[in-house]
C-alpha cells in the first residue's frame, strides 16, 4: 500500500497523551509501499523517555490513498505500568520524562563576569 503509515500514542490514565509518533518520523517509512503478507513490526522507544506510571498504547494504520484513509484502527492495544527500580529516586521522580541528565563539572580559573558563586558547605570528614 502506498504511503501506508503506523500511528501510536502513549497515554497517562487521565488522558494525557505523553508521546505520540508515526512511522514517517523516522525515515525511511518502514510501512511505505508495504505489499501482502504477514508482517510484523517494532516501535523501538528510547530508554528513560517515558516516566514511571500506567500508560495506554494506541495503535492505528491509514493511507491517504485509500477512500476514508483509515486502514485499521486497533485502539488500544496494551495497558502497561513502569517502574523506576534502577535510580536512588526511583518512582519518586516527578515529570513525565525519566531521561537522566549527564551532569559534568569543571574548575574555572576565574568567575565569568556576572555570574555568582554557589557556596558548598564543607563535608569533608577529619
Amino acid at each position: 500500500m502506498p504511503w501506508m503509515y503506523g500511528y501510536v500514542t502513549f497515554s497517562r490514565p487521565d488522558g494525557t497523551v505523553v508521546l505520540e509518533s508515526d512511522s514517517f518520523d523516522t525515515p525511511p517509512n518502514v510501512m511505505d509501499g508495504l505489499g501482502q503478507g504477514i508482517w510484523c513490526f517494532s516501535v523501538a522507544i528510547p530508554p528513560r523517555t517515558r516516566g514511571h506510571g500506567s500508560y495506554s498504547v494506541y495503535l492505528s494504520f491509514a493511507t491517504p490513498n485509500v477512500s476514508g484513509q483509515i486502514v485499521e484502527v486497533s485502539g488500544i492495544v496494551a495497558n502497561l505500568r513502569l517502574d523506576d527500580p534502577r535510580t536512588v529516586r526511583g518512582n519518586r521522580r516527578r515529570g513525565h520524562v525519566s531521561a537522566l541528565p549527564t551532569w559534568n563539572l569543571a574548575e574555572l580559573r576565574s568567575m565569568p563576569r556576572g555570574a555568582r558563586p554557589i557556596v558548598a558547605a564543607d563535608h569533608s570528614v577529619t
